[in-house]
């Protein structure tokens, strides 16, 4: 008799077992696209979050005569800081947060994030009622760094003034 172990086999295993572990292995790389897909749309999550939170914030202080509270909110770790620009002033900065301010020039913001790569389409906004000259008065764009993921803002409005001051 002759033995036919060897045939529709490698390495002794059977096509079935074979075919069945290519399955387990597509499976296991779909799902881990899948969770790295979703943790990126929490941080998109976050920072949509924080720009709706923080224009209300800005939007009490301004209706209120005077304020000086903090606003304290997430931002995903990998966002270093929110910067806070006038467009009518020189930018005054030389370094790469001052190299991203150009890109938003045109488009009349006052509120972006850096890095600009980490921020899924929600990377800048025109937060109304800021005193942007202000704020930028020593320094444009007035950044407030980003502290492993956490973020305090102390916002300031000075009874008859018309606008909200952030530092």
């Amino acid at each position: 008799m002759v033995n036919k172990k060897g045939q529709g086999s490698i390495l002794g295993l059977s096509f079935g077992t074979i075919f069945s572990i290519i399955i387990i292995v597509f499976i296991l790389a779909v799902s881990g696209i899948v969770i790295v897909k979703f943790l990126d749309f929490n941080k998109c999550g976050q920072i949509g979050i924080f720009l709706e939170d923080f224009e209300k914030f800005i939007e009490d202080a301004w209706n209120s005569p005077r304020t000086g509270e903090d606003f304290n909110s997430v931002l995903p770790k990998n966002i270093e800081f929110v910067c806070f620009t006038d467009y009518n002033s020189p930018i005054a900065r030389n370094d790469d947060v001052g190299d991203e301010v150009d890109l938003y020039k045109s488009q009349g913001y006052n509120l972006y994030f850096y890095p600009r790569k980490n921020t899924c389409e929600f990377n800048r906004a025109n937060i109304p009622h800021l005193d942007i000259e202000n704020i930028t008065a020593s320094v444009n764009p007035y950044c407030i760094a980003v502290n492993n993921g956490k973020i305090d803002i102390e916002v300031i409005k000075e009874l008859n003034q018309r606008l909200v001051k952030v530092r």
